[in-house]
């Protein structure tokens, strides 16, 4: 595991002090801090999309510049980090789901792939997607 990820996750632990110590907190209290730490990340993803310059009915051109995009996904990290951390994650751990996770998603992509490859010589028309959630 990287060493770079167990600083960022001391850091973000330190400058969560500045606010409240998430270690001494109940489970109640976690309970609460957790929304509002999901609410604010919910946040922080709509301002990343208006850096992109996202409207649901179209993108503009006029996006920020890519610095500015970089600072909003950070944002939205430092939020997820407190969460991991109200949840005593460690930074080994999460680097261990992580890994985990990403073996798990990519044995269903496999799986998937291979059972839509199968020649079976059926052919299906799903014009408005009832009967499949499938690209």
């Amino acid at each position: 595991m990287s060493d770079r990820l167990d600083e960022m996750f001391k850091l973000q632990l330190n400058q969560q002090k500045n606010w409240m110590n998430i270690c001494s907190l109940t489970d109640e209290e976690k309970d609460e801090h957790l929304l509002r730490v999901s609410m604010h990340m919910m946040g922080e993803v709509h301002e990343y999309m208006d850096s992109r310059g996202y409207k649901k009915h179209k993108i503009w051109d006029d996006r920020h510049p890519r610095s500015s995009r970089i600072m909003e996904l950070v944002d939205i990290q430092k939020y997820l980090l407190t969460a991991a951390l109200i949840e005593g994650v460690s930074a080994q751990e999460w680097f261990d789901v992580f890994i985990e996770k990403t073996k798990i998603v990519d044995d269903r992509w496999n799986q998937d792939q291979a059972e839509w490859s199968d020649k079976s010589g059926i052919i299906a028309c799903d014009i408005d997607g009832v009967l499949a959630d499938y690209k």
